[in-house]
């Protein structure tokens, strides 16, 4: 009874969190999709069916219209409600979640150096412990100008600042209203300079690159690489904040169109400069930073990387997104999220159901 009752409670969250991202897959695309034919539609219910749940076609019809169609093409509710659960257990996911943990667990990972942290409402300099008045003096003695933002709980760039201190008079008394503004749970910076490869798209922004790699039954691959810049003088490069995302080949060239959250397509960014034929001649370096360090998450099977190059072209971790990474721009963009790989993660998930909890 007891199992059989654990089975209901499943089924009907699985259902809730479907019902959520079929709404959001709807609200993507304005104006009708292209129909599926009558073969179409049972292939890809027997395919996907394999994981035991009903098929909603949304997702196919979506990339059909805009793209082209996949029986391949990852569903984004089953995604959500069953594939990422399988592949990143949830426990061990979270884990990975506020940024300020980072200096702690990758020491050996380079990224910007972190000034000044707030945890849970506690104040670290240096891995030590201090008052907020030593956490606003170090800080001021020690950066003109960082970013600060959320270390968990936030997606798009949402409340990420760039702060420049040097025509402020009342430094202190700023960093004080800056601190009381973001009250806990975040991170101070520095800001990275970045190479010209990247900063000729927007100069303002970090323009990073999203890559998403898989480690499962012992193989590791690179999934899909896109390149988000921001627009418009934004500092912040996220799809759902403006920016748009190109595609890049595993040789380092962009493709010939970028597009937004909304899937909207672009051949330039919003300062005139052409995607198609541009090189990114250190993009090998991401790669090859990748291979070295996803054995520091050997719970988690997919990990959408937000990496940088820096000046003087070396990769740095930005951000690693290991909760709840989306596909959908990757699979408008470059085709079925998992590839020539996807048998075997369905044959994966169906073996490994990940569990699910309330708060997902």
């Amino acid at each position: 009874m007891k199992k059989f009752l654990k089975k209901i409670i499943r089924r009907f969250f699985i259902k809730r969190i479907r019902k959520e991202w079929i709404k959001r897959i709807l609200a993507i695309k304005t104006g009708s999709l292209n129909k599926l034919s009558m073969n179409e539609c049972q292939e890809v219910r027997n395919y996907w069916g394999q994981l035991g749940y009903k098929v909603n076609l949304e997702t196919h019809k979506l990339f059909k219209t805009v793209f082209h169609y996949d029986k391949r093409f990852v569903p984004n509710d089953l995604y959500v409600s069953l594939v990422l659960p399988s592949l990143n257990p949830r426990m061990d996911s979270s884990v990975y979640v506020n940024k300020g943990m980072y200096d702690v667990l990758f020491k050996e990972i380079p990224q910007p150096k972190c000034y000044v942290k707030n945890i849970s409402g506690v104040y670290w300099v240096d891995s030590e412990v201090v008052c907020v008045q030593d956490a606003i003096d170090y800080l001021n003695y020690t950066a003109n100008e960082f970013i600060i933002k959320p270390a968990k709980d936030v997606c798009g760039g949402k409340n990420v600042r760039k702060i420049n201190l040097s025509n402020i008079a009342e430094r202190v008394t700023y960093l004080k209203q800056l601190f009381c503004e973001y009250k806990q749970d975040f991170v101070v910076q520095e800001i990275i300079r970045q190479h010209k490869e990247t900063a000729q798209f927007n100069p303002e922004s970090l323009n990073t690159f999203r890559i998403c790699s898989l480690f499962l039954n012992g193989k590791f691959s690179i999934l899909t690489s896109l390149l988000r810049c921001g627009q418009n003088g934004s500092i912040v490069d996220n799809g759902s904040a403006g920016g748009i995302m190109i595609p890049v080949s595993s040789d380092g060239y962009l493709a010939k169109y970028g597009l937004d959250h909304f899937l909207k397509l672009y051949e330039k960014s919003f300062n005139g400069i052409s995607f198609d034929g541009i090189c990114i001649k250190n993009y090998s370096k991401l790669e090859s930073f990748i291979r070295k360090y996803y054995r520091l998450f050997p719970t988690c099977s997919l990990i959408a990387w937000d990496l940088a190059i820096n000046e003087f072209g070396e990769p740095l971790m930005i951000e690693v997104n290991l909760c709840g990474p989306g596909i959908i721009e990757e699979q408008v963009s470059i085709g079925p999220f998992f590839g020539d790989r996807t048998d075997e993660v369905i044959e994966y998930v169906k073996t490994h159901p990940g569990k699910l909890y309330m708060s997902f």
